[in-house]
């Protein structure tokens, strides 16, 4: 048996002046068996929503055995250094207490105490019932998070089931397991209370639930390259070729004649409720490898992750008003410590736009030469993402009219600039 404790300096309860449990901290009689049951008690009482995010009480509590008998006898104490070292990586503070357990150490109250105060336990269990089982058991009750290393001569791989255990066969297998379920209880428990504390708890909000994913290089795009944008628009997509599929369908007609500024009109109406039909999320763009490169998302990668970003929402609806047959124009306007993307049409009739400037978008938008809407009208957010109003977001989504409404005041306001105006159908002539 082993069992490991292990904390983090500034989670403890005097570190986190704003942390709500700091007065019952300070009220508490630590020298009293009964009060410590007792404030346990009342914690997991709460809802789990609460136990789940507790800020102020970070700390790993490892109890475990290793079963198959002559390797235990032989292998316990470096079982012990390496898991210590997989936690000390990730900057815990760890107390071994080795083989504690093994002769009825759950009569022992200082080592249930020890279950008590941490704040994710991590068990080691073999194939036989015994006292370990019995503390996961006691953890479970107390609404503890737990991690369960069960190990298994016959395991195939080491990874976690459905039911949350992981069985393991290979050590170093399991340590590499081990550390990555530290790092993922790092990331969703300990690092948003650190971003709180440093930036606020909006912040910190928006910092955990941007996701992650890992890039290709064809998701980069230089930012002073506008051309290069081309790329990144893709009507021969499945994806896009099944949305103006059903574009069509609502339309009524064959997109090979719809020339005018009506149809122009209609076609990029279904096109936008057809996007956002799938509700998808708005998402801050994710940081690129160097300040003029900006990660760029595929349309089904948009469509596997359930969120965008302007720019990725601009790419997709070029890519469907070109696949409508339509000339898809993209615009880029920045200003004081910002920059968004636009997307629209132009007038099949109209010449093709090259070097245009604000002044031109503005001209061409008074005059029906070309129509622009707010792409992240699109996807749901919870507040106001360029130039929508307070109130424009009904159940978190812009409707189509709002959308264009919403353009139309980015393009008037008078501290941007025009950084790119890309007109998609030029560049495709050029190109053949």
């Amino acid at each position: 048996m082993a069992l490991w404790t292990c904390r983090y300096a500034w989670t403890t309860r005097r570190a986190l002046p704003t942390c709500p449990q700091q007065n019952q901290q300070q009220t508490t009689k630590t020298s009293s068996r009964d009060s410590r049951l007792t404030s346990r008690l009342r914690r997991c009482q709460k809802p789990d929503s609460q136990n789940a995010s507790r800020p102020g009480r970070h700390q790993i509590g490892i109890v475990g055995e290793i079963i198959s008998e002559s390797w235990a006898r032989s292998n316990r104490n470096t079982r012990a250094r390496s898991s210590e070292s997989a936690l000390r990586r990730h900057n815990f503070r760890v107390t071994p207490l080795i083989g504690k357990f093994n002769d009825r150490g759950l009569d022992d109250i200082r080592l249930l105490e020890a279950i008590w105060r941490s704040e994710l336990c991590i068990f080691l269990l073999g194939e036989r019932l015994s006292d370990t089982h019995l503390a996961l058991a006691l953890a479970h009750a107390h609404c503890i998070p737990s991690i369960r290393l069960q190990h298994s001569p016959t395991a195939d791989q080491c990874a976690p089931t459905i039911s949350g255990t992981i069985h393991w066969r290979d050590r170093g297998e399991m340590l590499v397991e081990l550390e990555r379920q530290v790092s993922s209880y790092r990331e969703g428990l300990v690092r948003p209370v650190e971003i709180a504390q440093g930036l606020g708890a909006t912040d910190a909000a928006r910092a955990i639930g941007t996701m992650r994913w890992r890039h290709r290089p064809e998701n980069l795009w230089d930012v002073d390259d506008g051309g290069a944008i081309l790329s990144h628009v893709r009507p021969d997509l499945a994806f896009i070729q099944d949305e103006v599929n059903r574009a069509r369908r609502a339309y009524g007609a064959s997109f090979a004649n719809a020339r005018g500024r009506e149809a122009m009109m209609q076609i990029c109406r279904h096109i936008y409720d057809g996007i956002r039909r799938h509700r998808f999320g708005f998402e801050l763009e994710p940081k690129g490898p160097e300040p003029s490169v900006q990660i760029v998302r595929s349309p089904l990668q948009i469509e596997t992750h359930r969120t965008a970003n302007c720019l990725d929402l601009a790419c997709l609806f070029a890519s469907l008003i070109e696949a409508a047959g339509q000339a898809p124009i993209i615009v880029i306007v920045d200003g004081d410590g910002f920059a968004h993307a636009l997307v629209g049409a132009r007038g099949f009739s109209e010449p093709a736009w090259r070097n245009s400037q604000l002044g031109d978008l503005r001209r061409a938008l008074s005059l029906g030469d070309a129509l622009f809407f707010e792409p992240t009208g699109a996807v749901e957010a919870d507040a106001p993402v360029a130039d929508e109003l307070e109130q424009d977001r009904c159940d978190k989504l812009l409707d189509f009219a709002t959308a264009r409404l919403a353009a139309e005041r980015t393009i008037k306001r008078d501290d941007i600039r025009v950084r790119h105006v890309v007109d998609i159908l030029y560049l495709r002539q050029r190109q053949s």
